[in-house]
């Protein structure tokens, strides 16, 4: 079961990533993070390692003119922690103003974040949280 420290590691690590400080976020994680994009873009990627991982974020951050994020919800769910959040700001390509709700997955072991996994819904967050991760995983 996770622990309230880890909690706490979760709530800054996305503290940093709603102000869009994703080396920050990263910052807390394992050398190895696994970072899992898959769920939520047709052409998301499986990442591996803290340099990869972010190299990729700052691919992603650069499709934003503006950037933020709202936490609404920490939770334990089975061995991982789900967090529901609403991304929002101005697309990059378009101008327009977007807004997204999403949910995350997030691991931690030996007190650094070694998984990190983005889905579109709660509902898929949750089942791979209780699934251990396995669906997540092809």
């Amino acid at each position: 079961m996770p622990t309230a420290a880890e909690k706490a590691l979760v709530k800054i690590a996305m503290n940093e990533y709603a102000v869009g400080d994703l080396a920050g976020a990263l910052a807390l994680a394992d050398p190895l993070i696994r970072w899992d994009d898959r769920a939520i873009d047709s052409d998301g990627e499986l990442v591996w390692g803290q340099e990869d991982v972010l190299n990729h974020l700052a691919d992603w951050i650069d499709g934003w003119e503006a950037f933020g994020a709202e936490i609404e919800e920490i939770r334990e769910e089975g061995d991982r922690f789900v967090v529901l959040y609403r991304e929002y700001g101005v697309s990059a390509d378009t101008g327009l103003k977007v807004e997204h709700q999403r949910a995350a997955t997030i691991k931690v072991e030996r007190g650094a974040i070694t998984n990190w996994a983005r889905y579109l819904s709660e509902r898929e967050a949750v089942g791979a949280a209780h699934a251990g991760g396995e669906t997540d995983r092809f």
